[in-house]
């Protein structure tokens, strides 16, 4: 009886890290996407200030 109950708590702790692993994955990828999102902000900011900055310099000459 004792080893059915060491074999059964075994299996809920291995069952919590796998999930416990699964929710740290879900959050890494949550920052990734976050990550991307900002970054494709800041690309699009970026190209919008260079396309005005470039269209100064053309407009000056």
């Amino acid at each position: 009886m004792a080893v059915v109950y060491s074999l059964s708590y075994l299996l809920s702790l291995i069952s919590y890290l796998l999930s416990l692993i699964s929710y740290l994955l879900s959050l890494i990828s949550y920052l990734l996407s976050l990550i991307s999102y900002l970054l494709s902000i800041i690309s699009c900011l970026l190209s919008f200030l260079f396309g005005v900055y470039h269209k100064k310099k053309v407009s000056y000459k």
